[in-house]
């Protein structure tokens, strides 16, 4: 990027969306947090995790899709934005009576219809409201903020359980996050925009846009869960008691590092600072593969931290400048809807490769991935 305009302060809509963000991380991890201790209580086990979330992941990259191109139909995003946050946030409260594996699959999927519904309209919000020059910057904050209540969910989670909160009432807890993330949208200030035209509807997405499209599905083909991580730090002998403590320096990294990365993505090259944000995924993974005492997992996690929170915004700011003004919300579809579909067969392979080879052999696959991915997006960007 060349020449940026000086930064202004950010839009009161950026701001209502990164704050319905963080209050919604704060239930969803405050509920995925203590998930594991309800599970062997109704007669579920690893397995139905592991049926949940690949179910649940496909649901909502198929809505993400679909929402993202029925919102360039709509002169205003806010309904379905509003719409997509309240059912998932009125949704995880009732898990506090789910006594049946099938309940806890049932509410879980709902909850992941309203993020499939609300993602890629929220996506098209926020990179209408600034200046494109100023795109990464308000991308990056709101990630930022989005791990921020990552980190509050799970501490408040333990410090309900450590204050002897019965786990059912923690569940009831999450309400209280969740009207305060749906309250947050009504401070959003939405100019109707022009409703795309059929033909621009059905049109298909610019040549430019589609060729980065390719190393961007390659790429996330190889970016498992960080759950993976979770254990791998414990099977190198990290404590029990310290996983959660890891997990939340992980995501205050990725906190840090999304607010530093928006705004090195109004300012450099977007192209070129994604590609070294996935040249240090590929770091990240060998170095997980090879670690072999858990003080490695541990360091490492500041480099993990680095390369997701500058890898996402500028991800956004780079799609979201390519798309035309009525098409962002298909375009935002596509990627958000090409990434969740990539993370099945990323999990699903990667859980095999460390089941019936080694847990080096995944991570080790994934940086393969990773470096065929970058090796895309640098022919895109010689060719661009």
């Amino acid at each position: 990027m060349s020449d940026p305009k000086p930064a202004a302060a950010l839009p009161r809509t950026v701001l209502a969306l990164a704050a319905t963000s963080f209050f919604t991380d704060v239930g969803s991890e405050l509920v995925f947090s203590v998930m594991p201790l309800l599970l062997p209580a109704i007669g579920a086990g690893p397995a139905f995790l592991g049926l949940l979330e690949g179910f649940a992941d496909a649901t909502a990259a198929l809505l993400k899709y679909l929402s993202g191109a029925w919102s360039d139909r709509l002169p205003t995003k806010r309904g379905i934005v509003l719409f997509g946050y309240s059912l998932s946030s009125l949704t995880r409260p009732v898990l506090m009576i789910a006594s049946a594996p099938w309940h806890v699959f049932s509410l879980r999927i709902v909850d992941r219809v309203g993020k499939g519904i609300r993602t890629s309209p929220r996506d098209t919000l926020l990179a209408q409201a600034v200046d494109p020059s100023q795109s990464a910057r308000a991308f990056g904050f709101h990630q930022a903020m989005d791990h921020a209540g990552a980190v509050v969910g799970p501490l408040l989670g333990a410090g309900l359980l450590a204050f002897g909160v019965e786990l059912r009432m923690v569940f009831l807890v999450a309400l209280v996050p969740g009207l305060l993330s749906v309250a947050s949208l009504f401070f959003i200030r939405e100019t109707p925009a022009s409703v795309a035209s059929k033909s621009a509807r059905t049109s298909p997405l610019s040549p430019e846009l589609r060729s980065l499209l390719v190393p961007i599905t390659v790429f996330s083909l190889g970016v498992a869960t960080d759950g993976f991580v979770l254990l791998r730090a414990a099977a190198l002998g990290t404590p029990a008691a310290l996983v959660p403590v890891w997990w939340t320096l992980l995501h205050v990294s990725k906190m840090t590092w999304a607010w530093l990365g928006g705004r090195l993505g109004d300012r450099l090259d977007r192209a070129k600072l994604l590609q070294v944000a996935w040249a240090l995924f590929v770091v990240v993974m060998l170095g997980y593969g090879l670690s072999t005492q858990s003080w490695h997992v541990w360091l490492i996690a500041a480099v993990a931290g680095a390369w997701q929170g500058i890898a996402e915004p500028v991800q956004k700011a780079l799609v979201g400048a390519l798309a035309s003004s009525e098409s962002k919300g298909r375009t935002f579809g596509v990627l958000n809807g090409l990434k969740g579909a990539a993370a099945i067969p990323a999990g699903l392979g990667f859980g095999v490769l460390w089941e019936q080879v080694s847990p080096g052999a995944a991570f080790f696959a994934s940086a393969l991935m990773g470096a065929m991915g970058s090796t895309l997006l640098f022919g895109w960007r010689r060719r661009r």
